[in-house]
């Protein structure tokens, strides 16, 4: 079983200035994508294939907040330990 330290992401000013974040853990991916307009974090996880071909994405928004940044960490995980 992994853990949150299994899942890295960037600081909160990273996210602000619209950077994306990417990781991966074997063959599963995930990615971290700021929509600054909205306030928005919008966490992905897919496997094998670049985020612009992967046809398995699944999606969710989070605040872009520290605790927004944590709770997408913590939806990532759940989502690799159960795959």
């Amino acid at each position: 079983m992994y853990t949150i330290d299994s899942i890295p992401a960037s600081t909160l000013e990273w996210f602000r200035f619209g950077n994306i974040y990417t990781g991966s853990v074997g063959d599963f991916r995930y990615r971290l994508c700021p929509d600054k307009s909205a306030g928005n974090l919008t966490a992905s996880v897919y496997t094998r294939f670049s985020y612009h071909i992967a046809t398995d994405v699944e999606e969710r928004e989070f605040p872009l907040t520290e605790q927004g940044i944590t709770s997408a960490r913590e939806w990532v995980l759940s989502k690799l330990n159960s795959k």
